[in-house]
């Protein structure tokens, strides 16, 4: 099964549930759903399987020894505050950059990489938020077959598999 394939198929399942929502993407900003899952930033079309950029998740289980397990939520919204593996540049201090999506990044400490995220050079890749599609996958505690983790997991490891690589965003699986 091509990745666009199995890609479709689970979009269509998370749909069939009502767990599935596009983030609001506007030429000078992005509103996310409420919620944790996993999310997957496209550029243009979700056709082309290398017009994937980033698959990425948010929330998680934790259990702190001797303590109860306990579900991270998260936040999708909290993404817009990361500057490494990427960046959704919406300040000022971005300058022509503002309301872009940048990945590919210079510095690999990632202290170094805060530090000049603002940077006109900061990341190799720049994409206006205008060519964004932003997939989100809703998975809470009580999401009866996935984690976020297991999701991300499945959808960049059948990204692999087909492709023989991951997506440009992407660094590790």
């Amino acid at each position: 099964m091509s990745f666009i394939k199995y890609y479709q198929s689970t979009l269509s399942d998370f749909k069939d549930n009502s767990s599935f929502k596009k983030a609001e993407v506007k030429s000078q900003s992005i509103k996310w759903p409420d919620g944790s899952g996993v999310y997957a930033v496209w550029q243009d079309s979700t056709t082309e399987a290398n017009n994937l950029l980033y698959v990425g998740k948010t929330g998680k289980f934790k259990q702190p020894f001797g303590e109860p397990l306990g579900f991270n939520a998260g936040s999708f919204a909290k993404r817009t505050q990361r500057w490494t593996p990427y960046r959704f540049a919406n300040s000022e201090m971005d300058g022509t950059n503002q309301f872009t999506f940048r990945f590919g990044t210079k510095y690999s400490n990632s202290s170094v990489q805060r530090k000049e995220r603002f940077a006109i050079d900061a990341y190799s890749k720049t994409i206006p938020y205008k060519n964004l599609i932003i997939h989100c996958f809703i998975i809470g505690s009580e999401h009866p077959r996935h984690t976020p983790a297991s999701l991300e997991t499945e959808i960049l490891t059948r990204y692999v598999k087909c492709q023989e690589k991951l997506p440009v965003g992407n660094k590790e699986l």
